[in-house]
């Protein structure tokens, strides 16, 4: 663009030097060429400030989201929430823990999100889905500790209870998006491996 510019400023030179009628044309079009070419760059750069800042704020939305998840992935309740078999073994304390612990990956997962073209969101999403329904569950589990503890998800007899059937509800939710996070996770990689190459 620039060499474009000084060349017009050269050949307007000339122009001005052989013909002064046509000194005011050439002028004009100069004006319109460098005023078009000033536009250019300042929207440019504002573009690329405008990319800066987002990468800034995605970087910081997955600091943010890495550091809960260390301590969420640590707790027994999210080890455990899709393998059935072991839900008793969980205390009570992990189910109240899980839950304050859940709310705050997920409002880093809606940083993340803020900051991700549409075509990048859905392993987030399903990641999202995947932590809300288990905060479900453990909320309902740690509601109806005892009867849960008497009698399990399945009624042995009879008709399931009102917080059973949506406890089978939310189970067959979490093992569908468990498996669509195993096989979307490698993309949740990418998306740390890709900023911290644009960081250095």
């Amino acid at each position: 663009m620039i060499v474009v510019m000084v060349g017009l400023v050269g050949l307007t030179i000339r122009i001005l030097k052989v013909n002064g009628a046509g000194a005011w044309l050439a002028l004009v079009i100069l004006g319109f060429i460098a005023g078009t070419g000033a536009l250019l760059i300042k929207v440019s750069a504002q573009l690329d400030n405008e990319q800066r800042m987002r990468s800034a704020l995605l970087g910081a939305a997955l600091s943010h989201y890495d550091s809960r998840s260390v301590y969420l992935n640590r707790n027994s309740w999210m080890r455990v929430c899709g393998d059935t078999s072991k839900y008793q073994l969980i205390p009570p304390q992990d189910l109240r823990s899980f839950n304050s612990m859940s709310r705050d990956t997920l409002e880093t997962i809606d940083e993340v999100l803020q900051q991700l073209p549409a075509s990048s969101q859905e392993p987030w999403r399903v990641r999202r889905a995947l932590i809300s329904a288990c905060s479900e569950q453990a909320k309902l589990f740690e509601a109806n500790w005892d009867e849960w503890h008497a009698s399990g998800v399945t009624p042995t007899q009879g008709q399931a209870e009102p917080w059973q059937k949506e406890a089978m509800r939310l189970q067959s939710e979490i093992d569908a998006l468990r498996k669509q996070d195993k096989e979307l996770s490698p993309k949740v990689d990418e998306a740390f491996e890709r900023f911290k190459s644009d960081s250095r």
